[in-house]
């Protein structure tokens, strides 16, 4: 049995967050999410870089509902095509000085139009990351 890669998301709709959650396991576990630029700004880098006493403050991933000592860092950060760029530039660049090793990815509009999605569709949300991630591991 192989363990779950460990990713972050910043995207917008809590309820997509916990959708995309379930639909990335077995293979990947999203540990934290962020739903806002102030808290991706806040702690995206430093949960990458590996301080793990940083909970999600959306509550959502699977580090909000463990001990600090259990949590994992990412080795992904998942960026959701409703994120606009000015926000993507305050935060990527923070992500890859604290921790460079740290991948991004992120989902644009156009990949979720060429996937056929009308509007957020968390099964094609989920096959986008998916195929991402995959090609990235």
């Amino acid at each position: 049995m192989t363990t779950a890669v460990p990713v972050a998301v910043y995207g917008r709709e809590p309820s997509i967050h916990i959708a995309v959650n379930r639909g990335l396991l077995p293979d990947y576990d999203v540990v934290h999410s962020c739903t806002g630029l102030s808290s991706a700004k806040a702690e995206l880098p430093s949960l990458c870089a590996g301080d793990v006493g940083i909970a999600p403050s959306s509550g959502i991933g699977s580090n909000g509902d463990i001990a600090a000592s259990k949590r994992k860092t990412p080795r992904f950060v998942l960026i959701g095509s409703g994120i606009p760029d000015i926000d993507v530039e305050q935060v990527t660049p923070a992500i890859m000085e604290a921790a460079p090793a740290v991948r991004i990815i992120r989902v644009s509009k156009e990949d979720m139009r060429l996937a056929g999605a009308v509007g957020p569709d968390v099964e094609k949300i989920v096959k986008v990351f998916r195929e991402k991630l995959d090609k990235e591991r």
